[in-house]
């Protein structure tokens, strides 16, 4: 329903982070063009945006625009990050991922059988990744490019918040040549 409800399309559209199954409200903290949505003491870090690029940190010790906490946290400054936010959740499950590097931002849905945290750090660890968060997972992950769906199993759950990632786009800079024998015909 977002997607559709939006003007402008995003490229990449997913669920964002943990919701109460059974009231729908959102679990940890969340700042949508500077407003607070939600918050939460205990899960300040995640991801958001600071001057226009995906930036992990902690919620109020960075100038976000926008932002997610992380559940948990996968890996920080290239490295694994031990496991005890999260450790209910560690089991094979479907997953929602938000990570970057210096060169790339990875959006990244585990389809079944799924994997548990400690297996999606190694993999995320062989992509290359910088920092990486865990979002939300189970019968929720789905992820939409374009407006289509690239997840495949996935169930029509409401979820409360998602991460919408527009692209830019590409400047592209033509270079017109010419040879003239006339200064006129040059400026012409």
């Amino acid at each position: 329903k977002y997607y559709d409800a939006c003007e402008v399309k995003p490229a990449i559209i997913c669920n964002g982070g943990f919701f109460s199954m059974a009231d729908g409200t959102t679990c940890f903290n969340y700042q949508d063009d500077g407003e607070i949505i939600s918050t939460n003491s205990e899960f300040n870090e995640g991801m958001g945006i600071v001057n226009g690029s995906l930036t992990y940190g902690t919620l109020g010790k960075l100038p976000f625009t926008d932002f997610i906490s992380a559940y948990p946290v996968l890996i920080e400054n290239g490295k694994k990050v031990s496991i005890t936010a999260g450790a209910e959740i560690n089991y094979k499950a479907r997953r929602t991922v938000l990570a970057y590097n210096c060169d790339n931002v990875y959006v990244i849905a585990v389809e079944s059988p799924g994997m548990n945290l400690a297996q999606l750090q190694s993999f995320l660890l062989q992509l290359g990744v910088t920092y990486a968060i865990n979002l939300d997972g189970g019968g929720s992950t789905k992820i939409l490019h374009d407006g289509k769906s690239i997840t495949s199993t996935w169930y029509n759950r409401a979820v409360d918040n998602v991460v919408a990632i527009y692209l830019k786009p590409k400047t592209i800079y033509r270079v017109q040549l010419g040879a003239f024998s006339k200064k006129h015909l040059a400026e012409a």
